[in-house]
């Protein structure tokens, strides 16, 4: 009877030791996921991707920015397909001269 009662301790202690290794890992797994996000980047990091897309592209930067986003869907996550949209609206911002704007803008 007490090798019974011992055998059933042991047995109870693995499984409450392998449960509480599981909760413990699964908490650390999710604190560390959520420290090694990624910021988003700053707008100073989109305008230089801007600056280079038209250094390097000139005049297809726009083709080339749209092809760039179309191929990001297919990524597993948002994050660069929302990076590439902010470059996309800087060249199309910095693209447009004033006399472009005003010309739209009168009747």
């Amino acid at each position: 009877m007490e090798l019974l009662s011992t055998v059933t301790t042991w047995i109870y202690a693995g499984i409450a030791t392998w449960y509480g290794v599981a909760i413990i890992g699964g908490v650390l797994i999710l604190l560390f996921e959520r420290l090694d996000r990624r910021r988003e980047p700053s707008d100073a990091d989109v305008q230089q991707a801007a600056d280079r897309y038209r250094q390097w592209y000139g005049e297809l930067a726009f083709t080339v920015i749209g092809d760039h986003m179309l191929a990001a869907g297919f990524a597993p996550d948002g994050r660069h397909r929302r990076f590439l949209k902010r470059v996309s609206a800087e060249l199309l911002a910095t693209s447009v001269s004033d006399e472009d704007r005003a010309r739209a803008i009168e009747p």
